[in-house]
């Protein structure tokens, strides 16, 4: 036999040898993958189990302990305690769970919530915030937050507990009630997108077919690009390019809302567009949300108080009893010459939260109503010495204090300013 001839025979021996590695190694690292997934599954079903437990009576009083030192440190912008409040490993560990991603990737995600001053809820520092009510989501116990931002805007939110074995808590997870999505849900998306649009993690998360996760990773790319960069005209122009079904998955609509909410600041053209969009919101983000909210403002400058209360009143449906959203119920009353409903609500709210710094309109507007001028005065007057701001006449604009405004007791007010 010939030298080349053994040299063949030798080399496909090799390549034989080869194949028949990769054929049993494939196949080994597959079950070891699949073994590994299984384990973290499990692991991940046993912690969920646990979150799951309702809470007791004692516990329920320990979490809300809890959750009024973690609205102190919000209010107080101490980072390091909202910190150490909360769980970021554990949330990682939601968010990454199932993805095969690099750890680094996944350290680096830890790490950048962690840099961020308030983690989760950069957002709500330094705004006033509240405990609204224990309750359950997603089969896991959760406590509701409410916070008001410096222009007495609202945010509502559901921060998932966790038992830290000491006999406290830690948050791992956050419910936005405005368009009803948790974070770790939102960065599973992020992530997803990111892994690269032949996965079908996205369109598993996205909720479409495998075969479309391509093009829309690619379409998605460009649509979350342009709200970053502020370009909201171009979001609204890609949002009327996508296919209805993309245009009704919650998170292209919620990029949609945002998106219009800007351009109606400052193009009032498009605050007939963003109504109308936030009108479809419920049928698109299903009945635990808030943004009926965001209609508030756009009922009210057309003098549509009716609307206006409806949409709180769906608000207070979602959220449960709470004292600002009874405020805003109370306000929407007196201005349709409701005194019952508004003496109504204020009486819920000063029940719930009676030292709720908010409620002082509302009793003034109903102090104007029942022409009680004295009172009215005297709530002015308390508000100003207690809180140190100066209300003036020029704050008085609502069409309930024109009476007030005629009456001696306002001109002895306002030469007393003077003074």
């Amino acid at each position: 036999m010939s030298p080349l001839a053994i040299a063949l025979i030798v080399v496909g021996i090799v390549a034989a040898v080869v194949l028949g590695l990769v054929a049993l190694v494939v196949p080994a690292y597959k079950r070891a993958r699949e073994q590994a997934f299984q384990l973290a599954e499990q692991a991940q079903k046993k912690k969920r189990e646990e979150m799951a437990r309702p809470l007791t009576d004692e516990e329920k009083t320990k979490a809300r302990s809890f959750a009024l030192k973690l609205i102190a440190s919000l209010e107080g912008q101490n980072a390091a305690e909202v910190r150490a409040a909360m769980d970021v490993q554990e949330l990682a560990e939601e968010v990454f769970f199932g993805l095969e991603t690099k750890a680094e990737i996944k350290q680096g995600f830890i790490e950048g919530v962690n840099h961020s001053p308030g983690g989760v809820l950069s957002r709500m520092m330094g705004q006033r915030g509240h405990f609204v009510r224990h309750h359950m989501r997603d089969g896991i116990p959760v406590i509701t937050l409410r916070f008001l931002d410096q222009n007495a805007a609202a945010t509502y939110v559901d921060l998932f507990l966790k038992r830290d074995g000491k006999g406290g808590f830690l948050g791992v997870d956050l419910y936005n009630y405005l368009f009803g999505t948790r974070v770790t849900e939102e960065s599973r998306r992020a992530v997803a997108m990111m892994l690269g649009p032949d996965t079908s993690t996205l369109a598993q998360i996205l909720g479409i077919p495998t075969a479309e996760s391509r093009e829309t990773a690619m379409q998605l790319t460009g649509y979350t690009s342009s709200l970053q960069e502020g370009d909201f005209r171009a979001v609204v122009e890609k949002y009327g390019r996508l296919k209805p079904a993309m245009q009704n998955l919650p998170f292209t609509y919620s990029i949609y809302i945002q998106a219009l909410q800007q351009l109606s600041n400052t193009q009032p053209d498009m605050n007939e567009t963003y109504a109308q969009a936030l009108e479809k919101a419920r049928g698109i983000l299903g009945e635990d949300v808030t943004i009926d909210l965001l209609l508030v403002d756009m009922h009210f400058i057309r003098g549509d108080m009716q609307a206006a209360r409806a949409d709180v009143e769906r608000a207070l449906k979602t959220i449960g009893d709470d004292s600002y959203l009874y405020h805003l119920v109370g306000l929407m009353c007196a201005r349709t010459d409701d005194l019952a409903g508004a003496e109504a609500a204020l009486a819920k709210a000063e029940k719930i939260q009676p030292d709720l710094i908010d409620l002082v309109d509302l009793r003034m507007m109903l102090f104007a109503m029942k022409k009680d001028y004295a009172g009215l005065v005297k709530s002015m007057e308390d508000f100003s010495a207690k809180t140190g701001a100066k209300l003036t006449p020029e704050l008085l604009n609502e069409a309930v204090y024109d009476d007030f405004k005629k009456s001696p007791e306002f001109t002895k007010w306002a030469e007393g300013l003077k003074k």
